[in-house]
């Protein structure tokens, strides 16, 4: 499950892409759900009623990813927004961009896979090192 993406699937490789989706949403008013929907509409998969409907729901959406995104950047939510305030290619002033929190729980944690082998290895003895070098390596001060 990717955020952002109706179909449920966009660089599953990466716990961003809701993010990049969502700044695109905030940026061109228009988010990969837009982009996903325009496609069936035109093949006729759906309605263009349903597909606006689909992607208004979802573009909105803010992804649980972009908390991370924050911590690891040290950004606010406001200067996040700002930011992008500042690279619209529409009128901001007369547009009103809908962010809805997002409901549904992802399926997956969304964790970065680094992150996923250190928390899966960090409290495992590597023979090599003597107790003390151990004890220090598995402290939660070295680790943060």
């Amino acid at each position: 499950e990717m955020e952002g993406a109706y179909k449920g699937f966009k660089s599953a490789e990466c716990i961003m892409a809701g993010v990049h989706d969502y700044m695109c949403y905030e940026k061109r008013n228009f988010g990969r759900a837009t982009s996903q929907a325009c496609v069936d509409v035109r093949t006729g998969l759906m309605t263009r009623n349903e597909g606006l409907s689909l992607a208004k729901s979802k573009d909105s959406e803010i992804p649980y990813a972009l908390d991370y995104y924050l911590k690891i950047t040290g950004l606010s939510y406001e200067e996040f927004l700002q930011g992008i305030k500042e690279k619209r290619v529409f009128d901001s002033d007369k547009s009103d961009i809908v962010r809805t929190v997002k409901t549904k729980p992802n399926a997956e944690t969304l964790i970065p896979f680094y992150e996923q082998l250190i928390d899966h290895h960090k409290h495992q003895i590597d023979k090599r090192l003597s107790q003390e070098e151990h004890q220090l390596l598995v402290s939660e001060e070295w680790w943060e």
